[in-house]
């Protein structure tokens, strides 16, 4: 048939995408007003057509027609696309015996010429608005819906019709001597065939839900395609977004006394010491301490290493380790004898030398490592291999007078272990 020559075999996904595409451009499938070939369209589709938008709303357009026109012909249609509602006329009364009423006069000719044409330009409007409509719900280009806008404004002043919002017969406002007229438009130009192919593409993409980086590249080209048609000029780059005046604000400083309450203001990437110290203080993990490299454990910090500590005591009581607890401070001699283990970090021992008022006899170190405390308790122990295993664990603070940079977590004066 002439139907499947223009459009396909409706009932093959190629049929309908090829009437997709037509309708993206139409509002039906011959002419600017429904016909019968859109009826003999409508009876041929037999597949679901949920990946086709445009026959979607088509179908629900035409089928609302047809089932008006169930009854004989096409209704006349309004210039906001709604039935005219015709009221049947009665025969008039049957004249009284006797008196003969004179006959109506014929209507004159330009009268009903124009009686005549009024359906016609009706219908003509209600297929273009129908039409706007469908560009718009397309998201078509904007070139397209405002050439289809200035055609139906044609329309309606041809048909008498007033825009919406106006009296019929009252001219428009003039607008003020050298003022700017900010509801009217530029004249549209001719779309490109290019830029309308190029569009389809881009609708029938998005519309068959297509991945993204092909429809982003599809957009990338009708962009240069719009660039070209417009003489050369290149796309309007989008303007960068302006910084937010939350974060504008947040890299504001602080006066001193007062606390920032604002969150994390510093990016990693700018200012990866301050970022780290934002974030451990604000998370309430750590708290600084008057001491350089000596931190506080807030309540949050403490739970993260009571989880760790838990897990770790549970794994090695399986292998038979107990805990037990050795002294906090350890003589100069010892550490004398274990002189190569200590000799890596023997700067970093605290010592102390005084109680009160007074020298103490034999300074004494702060734990720097529990080996040399642990060490001489086990000679006294293992006295042959019917002692061992000996496996011992305790849990204790190490303190070493770390000067390289103190940071909390990784590298701090007094620093819990299991040993």
């Amino acid at each position: 048939s002439s139907l499947a020559a223009m459009i396909g075999d409706l009932k093959a996904a190629a049929g309908l995408k090829a009437l997709n595409d037509h309708l993206s451009r139409n509002s039906y499938v011959l002419g600017p007003t429904v016909s019968d070939r859109d009826f003999e369209a409508l009876k041929q589709i037999g597949k679901s057509t949920a990946a086709y938008p445009h026959v979607e709303r088509w179908i629900r357009h035409v089928g609302a027609l047809q089932t008006r026109n169930a009854g004989g012909s096409l209704p006349a249609f309004s210039p906001v696309g709604r039935p005219v509602a015709v009221e049947a006329t009665s025969a008039p009364p049957p004249a009284k015996a006797g008196k003969e009423k004179p006959a109506a006069k014929a209507p004159p000719a330009k009268a009903a010429a124009k009686a005549a044409a009024e359906p016609a330009a009706d219908a003509a409007v209600a297929a273009q608005a129908e039409k706007v409509r469908g560009l718009k719900a397309a998201k078509a280009p904007k070139a397209e819906i405002d050439a289809a806008v200035a055609e139906l404004l044609a329309l309606k002043k041809q048909a008498g019709v007033e825009p919406a919002g106006r009296e019929k017969g009252k001219s428009e406002p003039k607008a003020k001597a050298g003022g700017k007229d900010k509801g009217k438009q530029e004249p549209a130009g001719p779309v490109d065939p290019a830029v309308e192919a190029q569009g389809n593409k881009v609708r029938d993409l998005k519309a068959a839900k297509a991945p993204k980086a092909e429809i982003d590249a599809a957009v990338a080209v009708l962009l240069e395609l719009k660039a070209k048609a417009g003489g050369g000029k290149a796309a309007p780059k989008a303007k960068a977004k302006a910084e937010p005046k939350a974060k504008a604000k947040a890299k504001s400083k602080v006066k001193p006394g007062e606390e920032d309450t604002k969150g994390i203001t510093e990016r990693k990437d700018d200012n990866f010491s301050e970022w780290y110290t934002q974030v451990i203080t604000r998370a309430e993990l750590i708290e600084y301490y008057e001491i350089s490299g000596c931190y506080i454990l807030r309540p949050a910090a403490y739970f993260m290493w009571e989880v760790v500590q838990r897990f770790f005591d549970s794994e090695i009581k399986k292998l038979g380790v107990k805990n037990s607890y050795f002294p906090l401070f350890v003589t100069k001699r010892a550490l004398e004898t274990e002189q190569d283990h200590v000799e890596g970090f023997s700067p970093e021992v605290a010592w102390v030398t005084k109680y009160g008022d007074s020298d103490m006899a034999e300074p004494v170190a702060i734990r720097p490592t529990s080996e040399t405390i642990m060490y001489p308790a086990y000679a006294k122990w293992i006295r042959s291999h019917r002692d061992l295993p000996l496996k011992l664990n305790q849990w204790t603070s190490v303190v070493r007078w770390e000067f390289k940079q103190p940071t909390p977590f990784i590298r701090t004066r007094e620093f819990k272990q299991p040993t």
